[in-house]
């Protein structure tokens, strides 16, 4: 398949102008291929990625996490995006990078996670304007009310990891869920003003609990571990469009972070091979 019109295909499934604002997604770095026969599917960019993407004579990554956020003033490659660009040029393998593109699809990060959750009725938290059937999180019913402790519990199961959140000392009950996988309060006012009972998102800060008392119970499960799925969700994506490539999904787990206690690790690595 000829490498532009693969790049036309998946900007028409997920259109650049549908990320947030200020995002940085699309085509980082372009390679000199015109065919394009193997890809890989990653959650972001490190040397164990790439070495899986030559060996798998992958001439594309696609990527959630974008390599590049700023412009490069230059390449130094004790720095480890230079380091990495200059890889990926040297092997000529062309890197394009989703990010919001795809958690607003209708079937992004957060569908994903709201299923796993067994959330019913899901809406956008914010729709985006320019596009029908497309928006930035999901907020979402139980079918039937809980008790925060067992969704604290639920999100542990399906997370892998330990649970941050608060209790906001009114009722426990549960019913009504909000959900922005990764960095989600920004939004903090919006779910409030949505009347959710919680919401799950992901690198809260120690006064963001405090702000939430008595109002509204935040649950953050971490970072990587809430966007642990979007590898196998642009994977299906791409792959039900029956493209002239192959597509393979990557095995390596790129999470730098580490737990003190309990085998969330190993369950994550478990996920990531699913």
């Amino acid at each position: 398949m000829q490498f532009q019109q693969f790049i036309e295909q998946i900007q028409n499934l997920f259109p650049l102008d549908s990320a947030l604002k200020d995002d940085v997604v699309g085509l980082q770095v372009n390679t000199k291929n015109p065919e394009l026969e193997n890809v890989l599917v990653a959650y972001e960019i490190n040397k164990q990625v790439i070495e899986e993407a030559i060996t798998n004579k992958a001439s594309l990554i696609i990527c959630y996490h974008p390599l590049i956020f700023r412009p490069l003033q230059k390449l130094d490659f004790s720095e480890r995006v230079s380091d990495l660009v200059s890889d990926l040029i040297r092997n000529d393998i062309a890197l394009y990078c989703l990010h919001t593109c795809y958690d607003c699809n209708e079937k992004g990060s957060n569908y994903l996670l709201a299923q796993k959750l067994g959330l019913e009725n899901p809406e956008f938290i914010e729709k985006n304007d320019k596009y029908e059937g497309k928006g930035f999180g999901i907020i979402a019913n139980t079918n039937k009310k809980i008790d925060l402790n067992v969704l604290v519990q639920k999100c542990e199961e399906i997370f892998c990891s330990p649970i941050r959140f608060n209790e906001i000392g009114l009722n426990k009950e549960i019913s009504r869920i909000a959900i922005i996988a990764g960095s989600g309060m920004s939004y903090y006012s919006k779910v409030e003003s949505l009347k959710a009972d919680a919401f799950i998102t992901a690198d809260v800060k120690y006064h963001d609990f405090h702000m939430a008392d008595g109002k509204l119970n935040l649950i953050d499960p971490g970072h990587y571990e809430m966007e642990q799925f979007i590898v196998s969700g642009i994977y299906e994506i791409l792959n039900d469009l029956n493209l002239q490539v192959n597509i393979k999904k990557s095995n390596t787990y790129t999470n730098p972070v580490r737990y003190s206690n309990g085998d969330y690790k190993n369950m994550q690595i478990k996920n990531l091979m699913n």
